[in-house]
């Protein structure tokens, strides 16, 4: 039997990855990411802020399966509500990154 061992820090960043493929119409989101986030685990937060819209969203990290991910909206800091992951972008335009971070 694996050993897995999670280190709980205090509110660090564990990885930033970037978003490739999202499905769901609303939350929970299941999400690909371009390279595999590395160290991170179900209870964790993805923190994506979205420049066009001028706010930071939070999503619970809440199933690990393979390299699909599952986020569930938690809130956002302008009020805009449940939007998914791969439909934010940074200051160029491109997909926004998701930093995980521990959230226990």
């Amino acid at each position: 039997m694996a050993t897995v061992v999670t280190n709980i820090g205090s509110n660090t960043s564990i990885d930033t990855e970037t978003p490739t493929t999202c499905s769901g119409s609303s939350s929970p989101y299941t999400v690909q990411f371009g390279t595999n986030p590395t160290g991170v685990s179900i209870g964790d937060i993805a923190v994506i802020s979205d420049m066009t819209m001028g706010a930071e969203f939070t999503f619970l990290v809440t199933n690990i399966s393979g390299s699909a991910y599952t986020l569930t909206y938690m809130s956002d800091d302008s009020e805009m509500g449940d939007t998914s992951p791969c439909d934010m972008y940074n200051e160029m335009f491109g997909q926004a990154s998701a930093t995980f971070k521990r959230a226990y």
